[in-house]
């Protein structure tokens, strides 16, 4: 049991005149308190009761909920600018949800009957391991993996002789003290080995599945009242949109397994800075009011931004060389793709920016509002366009 302290209507939490005890039972929700009987609330009072809110922020929930902590301005009961946030958050869940069916019946059905290993088209790719190996051009002696899938051994090394060879192929002679490492009459070679293969179009359908999932829980548990940090979404972005990137990697040819890996990992430690910066930025703005760390949050927060320059300018450097090598050029949509979804991107940190700096430079500012309505918009248009201009053209074939 525990006892956690609720403002009476229009008090604050300053005096202790004001405040009415209020119980949890198990950390569950509210119940009555009348002597020594404790009856719980049933599951529709509970999810109605003011203070209502199972996750890490209960407290903090329970406080900021309604008005009554001091100079914080929060969303309780008020009529919001436009439009009822939980209304457009449940419109955005449902337009996720048909976008996830859609694109799983596509994907087992005509989108599976398309050609496999073609980036801009195909749903099926293989992606590759590259690795070097150092060969003896005597022995000639090697891993299975080089004899199974280095076409340059098979082809170059293997059928001829070592004086041949060493007309042919580069030698590494003496370049270190043979005490060191004896490289002489050694041949460097790369050689390719075949990953697992990866389904664009089931990935696609995942980034919105997860959409899907985390919105409802937010609008059915959290909602979107009270003036305390969102994190869910960061939370959210931190898989759907790593997976976005690696859809965007993979349509630029980008098929090394472990520079996909590490795409996924930058963009999710960069939702993971951006979610760091919002709780500091609350809790030095709103919460404790520290204006010694009042800026703490740029610190997490540009470190998003570089990771995710980090990993986006290589995707953009690699379109660009394909483009400029093709005689016949790129279909236009995969351009559209990789600028429009570069753009979009970008909205998202700017538009963290600029409310945590609105946020810093006026504590009781309507941030709340702002960034759960931008977060529902900008998410859906990333994920639908980024969906169908990749997938609305291998539709058109034939």
């Amino acid at each position: 049991m525990q006892f956690l302290f609720q403002p009476s209507s229009g008090g604050s939490l300053n005096g202790d005149e004001s405040r009415q005890p209020m119980i949890l039972i198990g950390g569950l929700g509210p119940s009555s308190a009348e002597g020594n009987d404790f009856t719980p609330l049933t599951g529709r009072q509970y999810r109605n009761a003011p203070y209502r809110n199972p996750y890490a922020f209960s407290y903090l929930r329970n406080m900021l909920g309604n008005e009554g902590y001091e100079g914080v301005n929060t969303n309780a009961g008020k009529s919001w600018w436009f439009f009822d946030l939980n209304r457009y958050n449940n419109l955005a869940v449902l337009l996720h949800f048909i976008n996830f069916v859609v694109i799983v019946i596509l994907s087992s059905t005509y989108l599976n009957d398309k050609p496999s290993n073609i980036v801009f088209v195909s749903g099926e790719i293989q992606l590759k391991h590259t690795n070097l190996a150092l060969i003896d051009i005597n022995t000639k002696q090697t891993c299975r993996d080089v004899r199974d899938y280095s076409h340059v051994y098979r082809d170059e090394i293997l059928p001829v002789d070592a004086s041949t060879l060493a007309l042919t192929k580069p030698i590494i002679d003496d370049v270190l003290p043979h005490n060191l490492y004896d490289f002489r009459n050694k041949t460097l070679i790369s050689y390719d080995i075949p990953n697992f293969k990866i389904y664009t179009y089931y990935m696609i359908s995942a980034f919105f599945a997860i959409s899907f999932l985390f919105q409802a829980i937010n609008g059915a548990y959290i909602g979107f009242q009270g003036n305390f940090p969102r994190v869910m979404h960061y939370i959210e972005y931190s898989i759907s949109s790593s997976l976005m990137i690696m859809v965007l990697a993979i349509n630029t040819g980008i098929l090394e397994l472990y520079v996909l890996v590490s795409f996924f990992g930058l963009f999710f430690g960069m939702n993971m800075l951006g979610a760091c910066a919002e709780i500091i930025s609350w809790m030095t703005a709103v919460l404790f009011k520290n204006q010694s760390m009042i800026y703490g949050w740029l610190l997490p927060h540009i470190s998003a931004w570089i990771l995710f320059f980090f990993t986006y300018v290589p995707i953009l450097i690699t379109f660009e060389q394909t483009r400029s090598c093709c005689s016949v050029g790129v279909p236009s949509f995969v351009s559209a793709a990789i600028y429009v979804e570069f753009a979009l991107f970008t909205i998202f940190g700017v538009t963290q920016t600029v409310l945590l700096v609105w946020r810093t430079s006026n504590p009781n500012a309507d941030v709340a509002y702002w960034n759960d309505f931008s977060s529902i918009t900008l998410s859906l248009l990333a994920k639908t366009f980024l969906a169908w201009i990749l997938v609305a053209p291998v539709l058109s074939s034939r």
